[in-house]
Parts: structure tokens; sequence; C-alpha cells
């Protein structure tokens, strides 16, 4: 019930800020969606080494949403050919909820077309947000989950969709959706939760006249160029190989694991090269107490054999792409330690994967993901930043 009223409270904000906007007028509508498909068979707990002995390969979800039609008047909205956004409530099934639970959601999405027609249009849409009532991994009790580690989980959605408009109030739409669950290491163990499926949407506009898509003629734009600072903070789970640990010992038990807190301070040099894009190199040095650390059995208790400050810091420089939507950008990042490395197969590169919202001119707030190899976690960032712009 709180989620539901979080999600109403979300979306009256969204459309009143809209809606008080004196030169555009709201364009608002409800959605509903519907989808069953694939689990992607990423590890032998989906396979079916589970208390079940059966496979976790196929799911069914619903949707509601609440979302807002641009209509052209702002720049940005001519750049994204006029997209649609708003807030959602998800929920899905796995066949097992003993083990997995029945999890649900709440994100925000970006519906960006890339192609509109007379009654249709081909577009990306983009959905991030966090997902809730997992049935976590537990030694004792959940033993052979070791895909979700936490109650909690990252939602991250992203399709290619087609629309279709019924009637002056009705639209129809299908897409193809790949979907992925992840807490970000934040608890181990985090194998993370893959699904591939078609979905099947239904939306109701709720304004009698839909807005008229006029494409107009933007200003030629000119290069600017940004100094942006942040800071970091987030938690990590991490498994270590306990020394002389107890026969009856496993993996992933809580003897084997801790949580540490990780800091970071971040400064990127970015490019604005057009209205939606920009390109960035930065530099960080990061605080993490996990680097370098060893445990050992000793005497009935787990004791800690720490390492150096000195190993616990690392310096990183990369390279970053950002994606401009308004106030909200979302960025990808290649990085490279000058200093330390990753306990990946590739130990000095590492990426980046987060969104960033401007909450007054300069001042903005966000989240990362910061992982390696491409595909594993190493911890969430939760930030807050400062831009200065360099007049250039």
């Amino acid at each position: 019930m709180k989620r539901i009223i979080l999600f109403i409270l979300i979306a009256s904000i969204v459309i009143a800020q809209e809606a008080n906007t004196p030169k555009d007028k709201a364009h608002t509508f409800l959605r509903v969606g519907y989808q069953a498909g694939a689990v992607l068979q990423t590890s032998e707990f989906l396979q079916g080494e589970n208390a079940t002995g059966t496979p976790v390969d196929y799911f069914q979800s619903a949707r509601l949403e609440f979302g807002w039609q641009t209509s052209g008047s702002a720049d940005w909205h001519q750049v994204f050919n006029n997209p649609s956004y708003g807030v959602g409530l998800y929920g899905a099934n796995f066949f097992n909820t003993t083990e997995i639970g029945t999890p649900s959601a709440i994100y925000g999405f970006f519906d960006w077309p890339f192609k509109r027609y007379e009654q249709s249009a081909i577009s990306a849409e983009f959905g991030f947000g966090i997902a809730y009532d997992w049935q976590p991994f537990d030694p004792d009790s959940n033993p052979y989950n070791l895909v979700i580690g936490a109650g909690r989980s990252v939602y991250i959605d992203v399709g290619l969709k087609y629309t279709y408009q019924i009637s002056q109030h009705l639209d129809i739409s299908g897409q193809i959706s790949f979907s992925h669950f992840s807490n970000g290491s934040t608890q181990q163990p985090n194998a993370g939760i893959n699904l591939l499926s078609p979905r099947i949407n239904l939306a109701y506009n709720f304004q009698d006249e839909r807005p008229i898509f006029i494409k107009r003629e933007l200003p030629e734009f000119i290069t600017e160029y940004e100094f942006t600072t942040s800071l970091t903070y987030g938690s990590k789970s991490q498994v270590y190989n306990v020394i002389n640990p107890p026969s009856n010992s496993t993996k992933f038990d809580s003897l084997k694991r801790e949580s540490f807190d990780v800091f970071a301070f971040i400064a990127t040099l970015n490019k604005q090269v057009s209205y939606n894009s920009k390109l960035g190199l930065g530099a960080e040095v990061e605080y993490d107490p996990s680097l370098g650390v060893e445990y050992e059995y000793k005497n009935g208790e787990k004791k800690i054999i720490d390492s150096d400050t000195s190993e616990k810091v690392r310096i990183g420089i990369f390279a970053q792409y950002s994606l401009v939507i308004s106030k909200l950008e979302g960025l990808i990042g290649m990085g490279y330690y000058v200093m330390g490395e990753t306990s990946g197969s590739i130990k000095k590169m590492y990426q980046r994967l987060g969104a960033r919202y401007y909450i007054f001119d300069n001042f903005s707030a966000g989240l990362n993901l910061r992982f390696y190899d491409f595909s594993r976690a190493d911890n969430m960032e939760f930030n807050i930043g400062y831009r200065f712009d360099l007049g250039l």
C-alpha cells in the first residue's frame, strides 16, 4: 500500500509541474501492460539447481504507468522527437515464491520516438527504478538462491516499441524488452536476473485533443565546456576466502561475507557537442576499505588481517558519454586505474553506468553503478555534484 501511495504522489507531482507550465498544456495518459517470456539461464540456480529442482525459465508481469506526452514546445522536446515519460508500478511472478519471492518495482520511464507516422510510431523505451519484495539468499533458509542477495534491487528495462493510435483516447503498443535486476553488489551473492520477452500495452489519453507535433528548426548549437565535481558514497558486500574456516562453512555464509562503505571524489571536464550529447574526460580518487583485506578463523572467531591504508586507495582516469534530457543526464564511462586494480580478469579496467538530475541550475544528485569485466558489479554510488560553467 505504501508503494502505491508513493507511486500516486510522484505521478501527481510530475503532472502538476507540467500542468502549471504557462506555455504548454499537459497531455497525460494512463497505461497498463502485460508481458510473459523467458528468464535467461545465466546461473545454475535458474537452470534448476534449487530447492524445487525445476528451472526458473519463465515469468509473467503486469504494470501500471502514469505519464506525460510532450508537445514540442521546449527545445529538448524537439531534440527527442516529442518523447513521453512518467512513473510506473510493476509486479512479476517467477513461479517460485519460496526462493525468489514476488518482486514489485517503482520506476521512471522515458519513451524516445525515432520514427513517427500519421497514427503510429516506432520508439526506444528506457526504464530505471527500485525493485522490492525479493526473497533473498539466506545460508540456512534459502541457500540455493545465489541470484538475489538482498530484498531490494535495481530494476533496468530497455525495449523497442511500436505504438498504434486506435482512437482519440486509446493507444495499443507492442514491444520487445530486456530487463535486468541486480543489487549492485550491496549484498552478496549477486548473480542477478535477466529477462527477455514481448510486452503488450494499452494506454488511455485523458485529453480530448492530442498534441500536434510540429517540427521546427532549432538554433545552431554552440559548443559548451563545463567542469563537474561529485562526491559518491556506496555500500558493497565482499566474499572472502577465510583462512582455516570451519568444515561446515559454505562460500556465501555470514562467516565469509562482509560489508564496507566506499567513498570517491570525481572530477570531469565535459564538452557538450550537441543539444543531447556530452563527451567527458575525468579523474577520481576512491577509498575502498575492502581492498587488501583477509580473514582468518582462529579460536572459534573470525579475525581480520587488514591492509595498509595506501592499499585501499584507487586512482582512476576515464572517458564518458552523457545523454542530456533536459535536467536529466544518463552516463556511461570507461576507466583505467593508474593506482590499484579490480578483482576481475581485466585488472586495471572498470566501467560506470548511471544517471544524475540537476535539482537546481548547477547542483545535482544521482546514482551510478561501478562494475568491471563489463558485467560484474563492484558497488553502487549515490552521489551529489556541482558543475562550473567554463564560459568557453
